[in-house]
């Protein structure tokens, strides 16, 4: 965490100091979080699990058509195993920290409304974890070891959406897919004698990956 606090310090610093006009937005939504990679076993079991995003972004304009944005979000991913036939559901939550810088592309249109596409790498900080199973009528959690999880996580983001500006303010709705580079879990710790399913392949990796609807607005 304290990486991450030093990049919003560094964030914050140049949105007070650049002489730049530096807009501050707001954004929020719902996201669709999985698993993948050649780490899981029976895969096709896997389906989405939904969880809110939340945050706060910065834009920086340079020319008429384009932005660097750098953004803040509490992001809840994560995933969902069902056992086809069977009423049993097993999931995990894990809760990021996640900062990214994207580029982004206004596409002119002569007037207040902009349709966009943007890109740009990612980076996360593990907050906690908690593991919920449902078997018929009952359910229960608890919370996971640190150490099966790597703290940070490296990917990418790409997107696009609608910039709507008025009443002295940008409003904007948009759609994106964020995928890990890096793994989630540290496999050389012994998560098969969890006493949970599903069983994972030591032999590979786990990435997140997320998609994202989100609206907000920008001063």
């Amino acid at each position: 965490m304290k990486k991450g606090l030093i990049i919003i310090c560094i964030l914050l610093a140049i949105v007070s100091s650049s002489d730049v006009y530096a807009g501050i937005g707001f954004k929020g939504g719902i996201t669709f979080a999985n698993w993948g990679g050649d780490g899981l076993e029976n895969a096709e079991n896997y389906s989405w699990k939904a969880g809110a995003k939340l945050g706060t972004y910065f834009a920086f304009p340079v020319g008429n058509c384009f932005t660097i944005q750098p953004e803040i979000f509490y992001s809840m991913k994560g995933w969902k195993y069902v056992y086809v036939g069977h009423d049993y559901e097993n999931s995990w939550s894990l809760n990021y920290i996640d900062i990214s810088v994207l580029a982004k592309f206004d596409m002119e249109t002569g007037d207040a409304f902009r349709p966009t596409i943007f890109a740009g790498p990612y980076m996360c900080y593990l907050l906690n974890t908690k593991a919920s199973i449902k078997i018929g009528e009952k359910s229960m959690s608890a919370s996971l070891s640190d150490d099966i999880f790597k703290s940070t996580e490296i990917g990418l983001v790409l997107g696009g959406g609608f910039d709507f500006e008025g009443s002295g303010a940008v409003f904007t709705l948009e759609a994106r897919y964020s995928f890990g580079l890096t793994p989630v879990l540290n496999m050389e710790e012994n998560i098969n004698n969890l006493g949970l399913t599903p069983v994972f392949n030591t032999n590979g990796n786990v990435i997140n990956h997320s998609f994202s609807i989100l609206g907000g607005v920008r001063f």
